[in-house]
């Protein structure tokens, strides 16, 4: 599977997300961030590839609600998961389901909803 790489970026000051897309090049958007901000705290996130059951594209740093196995909605942040290389579903509890493990949750996204991130809602997550 070949994934368009976007990225954005959480800009502190500003509290805004700027996205890789309204550049014409990732380079233009990472120079663009180095000379607007080189002063400044932002964090870099990636796009998953995947897309949620609404079509919105999940970046890292997104808050999820998906249905357990005993279908109640949980919150949870999609997170690199540098142990084994791929994105994971991660709660209060620790890391939940990967793209590499038996679930697929984070696979297909047809389940996962996006309901925030954890810059501009960090509160879902408590």
């Amino acid at each position: 599977m070949n994934r368009e790489l976007k990225f954005r970026a959480w800009i502190d000051d500003d509290v805004e997300m700027s996205y890789s897309n309204t550049h014409d090049t990732l380079g233009q958007f990472f120079c663009w961030l180095e000379e607007e901000f080189w002063d400044n705290s932002y964090h870099i996130m990636q796009f998953t590839g995947l897309k949620d059951k609404n079509g919105q594209e999940i970046y890292e740093g997104d808050i999820l609600s998906f249905p357990t196995s005993n279908w109640i909605n949980r919150e949870v942040q999609v997170v690199w998961y540098e142990k084994q290389h791929c994105w994971a579903l991660k709660n209060n509890h620790g890391i939940q389901h990967t793209t590499s493990g038996g679930r697929a949750y984070l696979i297909d996204g047809k389940h996962l909803e996006i309901i925030g991130n954890i810059y501009e809602n960090p509160e879902l997550l408590k």
